[in-house]
């Protein structure tokens, strides 16, 4: 009973979001795990966030070989010092520190437990496990055992062998993969990467390169039609735009990265992440309506992303449209009750109102959040007034 008490207090009063496919269970599995060990899980990654796990499968890259948006917002949400721990999901593995079947999950599993998991025959994955395209992690009582990340190779032998690679070809495509890698990689970490191309293979790297197994760069410019690709510029540019972009922005060069940023929109469509930056530097350049346009998008996009209502609340504010204002304040700290700037542009905003109940309770929750510095100091007054 210690034991299980322990176990839901694994992640108490944390916010967990997640990238990426998990290789070892289901999202709905990991959330409820989560959950019980006092956690809470979120769809967006914002400043309540507390750790961000990166499914095993297809990691670090999106299936179009890009870095998701949730990995940028949480490096963003770092540089800025917000306190936001990035893990691998083995490690989110470790925490939940799960020693039974019935956490839906064992660190390791026989090639009975496989089959029943992933709907394979037996006989297909022992005839992996001969060609030694898989590996047990260990043999208890002469049975093989393989760990959850395993399970993403099995599924990458399964839809390679559905379309029609002889395992003898994959096997030395392997082999020469390692070769030019020049490393001693286990296949369930290339297998997930690779893709059939008539009888050879494109090896997708963690930079998001496209390459045959002899190391050969492959443009994707070129037309590849057995492959499902995105055009070179959407799918390997996009990325490094959004990198440039935010880059121009650290630097102050705010035209050009509104350029980057409005370029991104046009290749990919909308995105929550770049609304929100191209909205923060729209905002810096004194462009408040096209600004305001920007975070309304970004919101609609996520409407868990606080940092975009709060500085909308401030536009709005700004610009004298003050129950607009009341609206977007309220919406980020319903959604991040400690976000103590927007208690205090709420509290402002409710005072000009004339609601002053309303407005010294978020004068009360800033003060709660921070104790010193100017802001707070008038914080303090106003509360002051109240009692003169």
């Amino acid at each position: 009973m210690m034991e299980r008490q322990a176990d839901r207090q694994t992640f108490a009063a944390r916010h967990v979001a997640f990238t990426g496919r998990l290789a070892s269970m289901s999202r709905r599995a990991a959330t409820e795990m989560v959950e019980r060990r006092g956690g809470k899980v979120s769809l967006s990654v914002n400043r309540r966030t507390d750790l961000l796990v990166v499914g095993r499968e297809g990691w670090p890259l999106r299936p179009d070989g890009r870095l998701t948006r949730k990995l940028h917002r949480a490096k963003h949400l770092q540089r800025q010092k917000i306190s936001l721990e990035i893990i691998a999901e083995e490690q989110f593995l470790q925490r939940l520190d799960l020693n039974s079947l019935n956490e839906g999950i064992r660190r390791s599993c026989s090639i009975a437990e496989l089959t029943e998991l992933l709907g394979l025959p037996r006989s297909r994955i022992e005839a992996w496990h001969r060609a030694g395209l898989l590996s047990p992690v260990e043999r208890r009582e002469g049975i093989p055992y393989f760990d959850f990340q395993q399970v993403t190779a099995i599924r990458s032998l399964h839809r390679l062998v559905a379309d029609g690679v002889p395992p003898g070809r994959l096997e030395r495509s392997l082999n020469q993969l390692r070769k030019w890698l020049k490393a001693e990689i286990p296949n369930f970490d290339l297998l997930p990467s690779l893709r059939p191309e008539g009888k050879r293979f494109l090896f997708r790297t963690n930079c998001g390169q496209l390459v045959e197994t002899t190391g050969q760069l492959r443009f994707e410019f070129e037309e590849e039609p057995e492959i499902s690709t995105l055009p070179y510029s959407s799918r390997m540019g996009s990325n490094a735009t959004f990198e440039e972009a935010s880059q121009l922005e650290q630097e102050g060069k705010l035209p050009e990265a509104a350029a980057r940023y409005r370029q991104l929109l046009l290749d990919d469509g909308l995105d929550a992440e770049v609304c929100f930056n191209l909205a923060n530097v729209l905002q810096a350049m004194h462009e408040t309506q096209a600004a305001i346009e920007r975070y309304h998008e970004a919101v609609t996009l996520d409407p868990d992303l606080t940092d975009a209502w709060n500085n909308l609340g401030n536009l709005l504010a700004e610009t004298g449209e003050l129950p607009g204002a009341c609206v977007a304040y309220r919406r980020a700290v319903d959604v991040e009750p400690d976000y103590a700037d927007a208690h205090y542009g709420l509290a402002d905003v409710l005072e000009m109102l004339g609601q002053w109940d309303a407005a010294q309770g978020h004068w009360q929750s800033y003060l709660r959040l921070v104790q010193d510095g100017p802001w707070a100091q008038y914080a303090r007054e106003r509360l002051s007034s109240y009692s003169a």
